[in-house]
């Protein structure tokens, strides 16, 4: 006959053997729950989720990353670093390369160039501004026109030596930009008679490239100085002088013949 304590440690034992066995029942299946006595086992299974939540990547990405940026934000990387260099060498070539490289988001940089710093580095981002601009959507070129526009006033009175040549420039980028909106700003320089008579001319010219008549009237005017200096010529007159006013007036008259009849 088993004592009392030889009882109660006999049930411990028979109560660890049914834990194990219950233990060992759950770990070869963990996923049955019984809800009650007649109920059917349920199987939980890990959380997936359904097809309609996974969205498949766009081609939007696609699209975006064959593009071919890669060339012209190199040139204009490279050009950032190269405009803040103290030597106008490095900064001219660089504008030189992204001209070459026709990188139009290059135009920005150029925006920003200060005429006024060089004149080595001012001719070529002008001369950029006008062939770049070229290179974009018609309705994209106004700002480049702006620009051109602000430069070509500028020079057109400052008072250094290379400021005339600059303006100059500004009025063949003007002309490159083969856009309707450079006629505007080229009429009023021709008009405002600050610049040299040669350049002038020039205005003359490109916009006789860009073929618009609104500016009939500005060329007209243009003509009637013309042809009131030459009047003054006397035949001890600079030859130079002669030859200016003569070719002045060829090409007014050419670009009048077409537009006026």
């Amino acid at each position: 006959m088993l004592t009392g304590r030889q009882t109660f440690a006999l049930f411990g034992v028979l109560a660890a053997l049914v834990g194990l066995a219950a233990w060992r029942l759950v770990a070869k299946d963990p996923v049955v729950s019984v809800t009650g006595p007649t109920a059917a086992p349920s199987v939980t299974t890990p959380a997936i989720a359904s097809s309609p939540t996974v969205t498949p990547p766009t081609t939007v990405a696609v699209i975006a990353s064959t593009a071919p940026l890669a060339p012209a934000s190199a040139h204009s990387g490279a050009l950032v670093v190269a405009l803040a260099s103290t030597d106008p060498f490095v900064r001219r070539k660089a504008i030189d390369d992204a001209v070459a490289a026709k990188d139009v988001g290059a135009l920005a940089e150029l925006y920003r160039v200060d005429l006024a710093a060089n004149g080595y580095v001012a001719a070529a981002a002008i001369d950029g501004v006008g062939k770049l601009a070229a290179l974009l959507p018609m309705a994209e070129r106004k700002e480049a026109i702006r620009t051109l526009d602000r430069w070509l006033r500028a020079e057109s009175i400052r008072d250094a030596k290379e400021a005339v040549g600059n303006a100059s420039i500004a009025v063949d980028a003007l002309g490159e930009t083969k856009s309707k909106d450079a006629v505007t700003p080229l009429m009023d320089a021709l008009d405002g008679g600050k610049l040299p008579l040669h350049v002038q001319t020039r205005i003359v010219q490109v916009l006789d490239t860009l073929d618009d008549p609104r500016a009939a009237p500005s060329v007209q005017r243009f003509l009637v100085r013309v042809e009131a200096e030459a009047k003054k010529l006397t035949d001890a007159s600079d030859a130079l002088e002669r030859e200016l006013l003569t070719e002045a007036k060829a090409a007014a008259d050419a670009v009048l013949a077409r537009w006026v009849h």
